[in-house]
């Protein structure tokens, strides 16, 4: 499916994209994180191939959306993503001028999980 050029409000994607999965670049959302407006790079009733165009295209900031009616006894698992970065690269991001004052490990950075199962 083609992108869309312009943004979109979140009532204007899902009169469009009825009962699709939408991949939203530059997601506009209020303070519950809720996507309001955005730029729809893809959509496809199919998840799987928005999944791929996102690792496809990787955009910076995006939102994954189905604009469709979820059945009442679905269960839903969102999980995060694990970044690992090596001495080097952790003591890169470090104030001091000592090279050897950081730890000879790996770090792990696990961000809190968005949502349990529903």
């Amino acid at each position: 499916m083609t992108n869309v050029d312009e943004a979109l409000t979140i009532v204007e994607i899902q009169s469009r994209f009825q009962s699709e999965w939408v991949l939203i670049q530059d997601p506009q959302t209020n303070e519950s994180l809720e996507v309001q407006s955005g730029k729809v790079l893809y959509h496809s009733k199919d998840r799987d191939d928005v999944y791929r165009k996102a690792v496809e295209l990787h955009p910076k900031n995006f939102a994954m959306l189905y604009t469709g009616t979820i059945p009442r006894d679905t269960a839903i698992v969102l999980c995060a993503s694990l970044s690992i970065r090596t001495r080097d690269s952790w003591l890169a991001t470090q104030p001091s001028d000592d090279p050897s004052a950081g730890a000879s490990r790996l770090t792990a950075t696990i961000p809190k999980p968005l949502s349990s199962v529903i």
